[in-house]
């Protein structure tokens, strides 16, 4: 409830009239800064345990621009893993 909360005043004071799903707010905040980390040619080792699979599941392409004093809509994502990895060109190494 307290990242519910927290995220709900970023939204408000950014004036964004969607409601915030902190799952899905963490998913498109960490894609969007690992975006911006490949851009400024850092190499990513991602390592999460997210409780979701992502053997089976063929993400979409949906990138992100990276903003650190405003969240993230996502418009377009769906809000899961897979489309994280796609996005970012990351792969599983098991």
């Amino acid at each position: 409830m307290q990242q519910f909360r927290a995220i709900s005043q970023q939204f408000c004071s950014a004036e964004l009239s969607t409601e915030p799903n902190p799952k899905f707010q963490f998913i498109i905040d960490l894609q969007s800064w690992i975006e911006a980390m490949i851009k400024d040619s850092f190499e990513i080792i991602m390592c999460l345990d997210a409780n979701e699979g992502i053997d089976d599941q063929t993400g979409q392409f949906c990138p992100l621009e990276f903003t650190l004093d405003r969240p993230i809509s996502g418009k377009g994502h769906d809000e899961k893993l897979a489309t994280l990895i796609h996005t970012c060109g990351l792969c599983n190494p098991l």
